[in-house]
């Protein structure tokens, strides 16, 4: 959504480019960021599993697998609300393109019962406590 006002604010006019330098400064800087982002949400997710597939309590399982989740998904959402204020700083519509990717990014990594059950190798008994 706040994508879709970010463009609608510049397509209007309503923020205009004020400095030239900083756009040669963030075309290095957002996709850095956000390729930093999700390689440490990768990095954090792929080093809490093992910890977390250990615990034998199957509701704190899924409380650290949700909280390993979020930490992800947050460290992603920081860098593309970044592109997104620098897209309305400068205008450069690849600001805006990095943003969308971003996003799909969300979607391809969102959480699922069939992940959840193969990622936490849960028992049977396990994966059908859980409720979609």
């Amino acid at each position: 959504m706040f994508t879709a006002i970010a463009f609608f604010l510049r397509y209007s006019g309503a923020f205009i480019n004020s400095n030239e330098n900083l756009e040669k400064i963030f075309i290095y800087i957002v996709p850095s960021l956000y390729a930093i982002a999700v390689a440490a949400g990768t990095s954090i997710f792929k080093k809490k599993l093992p910890v977390i597939k250990m615990n034998p309590v199957f509701v704190e399982k899924l409380s650290a697998y949700r909280a390993v989740y979020i930490l992800r998904f947050a460290l992603m959402e920081g860098a593309c609300l970044f592109a997104i204020i620098v897209y309305l700083i400068t205008g450069r519509q690849m600001f805006l393109l990095l943003a969308v990717l971003c996003i799909l990014t969300f979607f391809v990594l969102k959480p699922s019962k069939s992940k959840l059950v193969n990622e936490l190798e849960l028992s049977s008994e396990e994966a059908l406590m859980i409720v979609d």
